[in-house]
């Protein structure tokens, strides 16, 4: 099963609407991408502890 995103920008506030074009660089860098109530960036080359 491949595993896939849809974006509900609907439900975002309007200052997220607003800075969510700007982070097309994450996936074309490999990052991931974590949301909730704020924004956090892991790069790909990261494994944890």
């Amino acid at each position: 099963m491949t595993a896939s995103f849809k974006p509900r920008s609907e439900i975002l506030p309007f200052a997220q609407k607003r800075l969510w074009p700007s982070l097309g660089f994450t996936r074309e860098n490999g990052f991931v991408l974590y949301g909730g109530i704020a924004f956090a960036l892991r790069p790909p080359y990261f494994r944890g502890l």
